[in-house]
């Protein structure tokens, strides 16, 4: 089974943040959303200074880290987020 390493990047300091694992991106994505909606969080009040990269693969069966680094979603995409179909109806 293969999981990423997922992160929050914080572009003002040029650091990277809260370094995580999870089974698979939509996973992660949706925890990030979740984070950057959040009032409270620091993110939401600067989402122009955050980014989710994917750091790399963890195939979990060889034991192998493919370390290629990927942007994932800028802050400010995740919080602009709206899915048209909110409310279903049959």
């Amino acid at each position: 089974m293969t999981k990423i390493i997922v992160e929050i990047f914080d572009k003002k300091l040029n650091e990277h943040l809260n370094c995580i694992v999870r089974q698979n991106r939509m996973i992660a994505i949706r925890e990030f959303e979740d984070i950057c909606k959040d009032a409270n969080s620091i993110i939401a009040k600067h989402p122009e200074d955050y980014k989710l990269i994917q750091l790399g693969v963890i195939d979990g069966e060889k034991g192998i880290i493919d370390n290629t680094i990927v942007d994932i979603m800028e802050a400010k995409d995740a919080i602009g987020i709206n899915f048209e179909n909110e409310n279903h109806t049959n």
